[in-house]
Parts: structure tokens; sequence; C-alpha cells
């Protein structure tokens, strides 16, 4: 027959109640460092993130103007872009114009030969 299982193990161990109410300190340090890692990771990775997306927009940019220039000399025969104005966006006006783009750039300028200079520091 087997033993019976005391009276105060009983109440010990199998109570559903806790004697504590809060956290302790070590808890409260151990999940704020928790939080502070993941909003770390967090902002490192947008910071990533941000880097790489301006050098697919450079690079989008110029492929665009690359197009653009090249359909441009397809229709007309030509291999030298006319200005259109005086200002620096003069040759991108033109492609404007013939309506291969929908605005000027504004990470490149675009010159005669349809070879591209930056206009920034953004695409170097």
């Amino acid at each position: 027959m087997a033993k019976p299982i005391p009276t105060s193990f009983r109440r010990r161990c199998l109570s559903t109640r806790r004697s504590d109410t809060g956290i302790t300190a070590l808890e409260a340090v151990a999940g704020i460092t928790v939080i502070a890692t993941i909003v770390a990771l967090a902002v490192w990775a947008s910071f990533q993130f941000a880097g790489q997306g301006t050098g697919r927009a450079c690079g989008a940019d110029a492929r665009m103007l690359a197009t653009a220039t090249d359909v441009y000399f397809a229709r007309t025969g030509s291999t030298v872009l006319p200005a259109t104005g005086d200002d620096h966006d003069r040759y991108e006006r033109t492609l404007v114009e013939a309506e291969l783009l929908g605005d000027t750039s504004v990470r490149f300028d675009l010159q005669p030969d349809g070879g591209l200079v930056p206009s920034g520091d953004d695409c170097e």
C-alpha cells in the first residue's frame, strides 16, 4: 500500500497560488536587455536597407535614362541629343518633350552623346 502524501508537501508543491506578486530586479534587467537588443538590431537593419535603396535608385535612374536615350537615337537616327533650354537638364528635357521620360533626373545630368554625369553625391 502506498504511503499518503504529507499535507505540508501538498500545500507547498501542489498549490496554484504564488506567494510573490512582482518581478525581481534581475528579471527586469533581463527583460530590458532583450528589448534593447531587439531595438538596436532594428535600427541597424533600417540603416542597411536605406543604403541599399539609394544604390538601387541610382541604378534604376541610370538604366531609365540610357534606355530613353537609346530609343530617341533609334527613332531619330541621330547620335547627339539636341538641347532644350540652357540649364543642366537641357538634354533630359528633350527626352521629356519626346515623351520618353516623365520628368528630368535629380541624380544624373545627361550629356549630348547619352553619357551620364552624377549631379550629386548619391550616385558616385
